[in-house]
């Protein structure tokens, strides 16, 4: 795809029209979600343990974000399950110029958005990566200080911080559970599988 857009670039190198239209088009693309036909056949059958700790009307959401560079290009990952293991939702999203802390945080907002239609219930939020879940606590604090840290500067992510903010108050209750990276957690290491291969594909 990027060979395309770097062709059409070329082709209306003299249009001051035809790039911006071109501009935007990669930014479309930059954001498109890859749906579940567009997982390799191999994908399609996994399954994944279910999450025991789930009641009925609980959902656990597992994310993860990756970065190439940090700054650099970024990915997205996330796999949503219900109390009887059923994957309900999985994404993988690319991003263009980002750092390994907005994806991890990005990740978990885009699980939430579409676990929006289940407001008013619990949800797990699993991560490796403690950044997102200690923030969550963190960003208690900085909303009694009217967005500011002790030292009485601006948090790194404000904009992402304050979108979770409105998230998580949308929940019955939101509970963070922390895992281990790397080390063979099935819906862990899928996710950070979808944030990478989003990446590469580029």
């Amino acid at each position: 795809m990027k060979e395309l857009f770097k062709k059409l670039r070329l082709k209306f190198a003299t249009s001051k029209k035809g790039l911006s239209h071109i501009k935007e088009l990669e930014k479309i693309w930059d954001g498109i979600e890859y749906s579940d036909d567009e997982y390799s056949k191999d994908e399609e059958n996994l399954a994944f343990p279910t999450p025991t700790f789930l009641k009925s009307g609980e959902y656990a959401c597992f994310s993860d974000g990756s970065c190439k560079g940090n700054p650099g290009p970024g990915g997205t990952g996330v796999l949503i399950q219900d109390f009887k293991g059923d994957v309900i939702w999985k994404s993988a999203k690319y991003f263009d110029d980002t750092t390994n802390n907005r994806m991890e945080l990005t990740a978990a907002i885009l699980g939430m958005e579409f676990l929006l239609k289940f407001s008013g219930s619990i949800i797990y939020l699993i991560s490796d990566s403690k950044y997102l879940l200690d923030g969550l606590t963190w960003m208690q604090n900085w909303k009694t200080r009217g967005w500011l840290k002790k030292d009485n500067t601006k948090p790194l992510n404000l904009d992402l911080w304050q979108r979770i903010d409105v998230l998580t108050s949308s929940f019955k209750e939101v509970k963070p559970i922390w895992v281990e990276g790397h080390v063979g957690h099935p819906q862990n290491e899928y996710c950070d599988h979808l944030a990478t291969m989003v990446i590469n594909k580029k």
